[in-house]
């Protein structure tokens, strides 16, 4: 049976910060889509086993992507709807990436250079 701290999935949780989520180092799975948890996702930072994130109309989630750079494991990344920026660039320290949806973010940069490094990624700018 898997370890319960490694997956965190709410629905109609009606608020909350992601900051209770640092304490959590075995996370792997992170799911609070369409929910009013609002915070930086900088404290995200130190959760080196993160494959899956999905903050998918969280609106009032912010940050810079670069907290990414060193989860190698993360497979998908689905955040649009959030208020996170940064540089796309940050993703091919991400090798396991499939999917990243950040369409209506802040996060910017070089998107076809970012293709040409994880050719198997689907992307959604």
């Amino acid at each position: 049976m898997a370890d319960r701290d490694q997956y965190a999935f709410l629905r109609n949780f009606p608020t909350g910060d992601v900051a209770v989520f640092q304490h959590t180092p075995n996370l792997q799975i992170l799911r609070v889509s369409y929910t009013g948890v609002s915070g930086d996702i900088v404290v995200l930072g130190g959760l080196k086993n993160l494959t899956s994130v999905d903050f998918r109309d969280c609106q009032v989630v912010v940050g810079d992507v670069a907290v990414f750079e060193h989860t190698p494991n993360l497979k998908e990344l689905t955040a649009y709807g959030t208020k996170i920026s940064g540089d796309v660039g940050v993703f091919k320290h991400t090798p396991n990436l499939t999917t990243l949806y950040v369409n209506g973010t802040g996060v910017s940069g070089d998107k076809s250079a970012i293709k040409k490094v994880l050719p198997k990624c689907e992307f959604y700018f």
